[in-house]
């Protein structure tokens, strides 16, 4: 990495800096109107699973409505490229595996009919820190708009953010005593004190108060590696509160509930000192809140969404005219027939030939116009994978 750039972690972290002092950041303003989260969890289309840690707040500080990002090359691979002279969001995570060229036993590339390299994913001795940019739906051609993709996926819930708190609440058996003038984690007695459910001003107000709170108990008793209960105050309180506080976002958006940050001046101001000072520390309490999320969303009850699975189309047992097939990172179409049961086709490269039914490259192209979901899911999962299995494990980076 060019020494004369400074790291991710120090530009993320200034922006924050920046929109703290603007009253504009993720944190400040992380609800609408209506009290709903303002934002949804940034997720990956084509695998339909979110980006997680710190790459999930990089993404959301970007204050796109659009919650769907890609890769330049997995966008072109799922035919919604990226358009003319839009810039990418920079993202960075520690790959545990790698995409390498295959071998044969004289050292060379092997390679594929289309004469590019076969390649093959390769387990890693050591994490490689990889940086590599995302772009955002509304900067992708050919996408879905976004507003009715939002309305089928919170379609497919059936329970309010409400039940879904309830929900949690319930699972966890959390110990709630509802007798309290304030809000606050008791670790003595291991229990959330909190006022009454109709004091609040509005049920999300009080489900939010209840799941932040939970995000410390999450962290006590053993639950979680290390326990949290610095003194308030000291410069550990306030790396915890980063923790928590961003744990309580994720939660909040994940169930579509928003979040409220308590003492706002007093944490924005600590942070931003803390950052300038250690840029770094972002990036460690994102990773951190995550596992702490998990943890919360975890007692939510598995329920059968209300998707109805597309109906199959009929195996096909040839090719005909017309017909256009994604193979090898290739595009093929098919031109013509001719009676000697013989097709003319077109790779995307122009260069056109004919090809047979007991052909090789014939099999495959029927077996790829059968399978493309699945081709497509494998190639997917291939090519980001790491960005999508953050390297996380169940214990604090601090």
């Amino acid at each position: 990495m060019d020494n004369n750039y400074p790291p991710l972690s120090e530009k993320v972290a200034k922006k924050l800096i920046a929109d703290f002092k603007a009253g504009t950041s993720i944190f400040q303003k992380p609800v609408k109107e209506d009290g709903k989260a303002a934002f949804a969890l940034p997720y990956n289309p084509a695998t339909n699973k979110n980006y997680r840690g710190h790459v999930a707040i990089i993404l959301m500080m970007q204050g796109r409505e659009d919650a769907r990002w890609m890769s330049f090359d997995k966008a072109s691979y799922n035919k919604t490229p990226v358009r003319k002279e839009e810039k990418g969001t920079w993202i960075n995570f520690y790959a545990s595996s790698e995409i390498q060229p295959v071998l044969n036993d004289k050292g060379e590339k092997e390679l594929k009919e289309n004469g590019k390299p076969k390649t093959h994913m390769v387990k890693l001795d050591e994490p490689v820190l990889k940086e590599y940019a995302l772009f955002n739906g509304e900067q992708l051609n050919i996408l879905p708009e976004w507003k009715q993709v939002q309305e089928e996926r919170n379609a497919l819930q059936p329970l309010s953010p409400i039940e879904r708190a309830q929900n949690i609440v319930d699972a966890s058996k959390v110990a709630l005593s509802e007798n309290s003038n304030a809000v606050f984690y008791d670790r003595e007695t291991d229990s959330i004190e909190v006022p009454d459910k109709d004091l609040f001003e509005t049920p999300e107000k009080y489900y939010n108060a209840v799941l932040h709170e939970m995000t410390r108990w999450a962290t006590q008793d053993g639950r979680l590696n290390e326990p949290m209960g610095a003194e308030a105050g000291s410069d550990n309180y306030f790396r915890e509160e980063l923790r928590t506080n961003i744990a309580s976002l994720l939660i909040g958006t994940e169930l579509n509930l928003g979040f409220e940050m308590s003492n706002e001046e007093e944490l924005v101001s600590n942070w931003s000192a803390m950052l300038k000072e250690d840029p770094a520390e972002l990036f460690k309490a994102a990773s951190d809140a995550q596992i702490i999320a998990d943890y919360v969303l975890a007692f939510e009850p598995k329920i059968e969404l209300k998707q109805e699975l597309p109906k199959a189309e009929p195996k096909r047992d040839k090719l005909s005219k017309g017909d256009v097939i994604s193979y090898n990172d290739m595009e093929y179409k098919v031109l013509a027939e001719s009676k000697k049961n013989e097709l003319q086709v077109q790779e995307s490269t122009g260069r056109k030939f004919k090809v047979g039914a007991n052909d090789v490259l014939y099999n495959k192209l029927l077996d790829a116009l059968n399978n493309p979901l699945e081709k497509t899911v494998a190639a997917a999962v291939e090519m980001e994978e790491p960005v999508l299995a953050e390297e996380e494990n169940n214990a604090y980076t601090r």
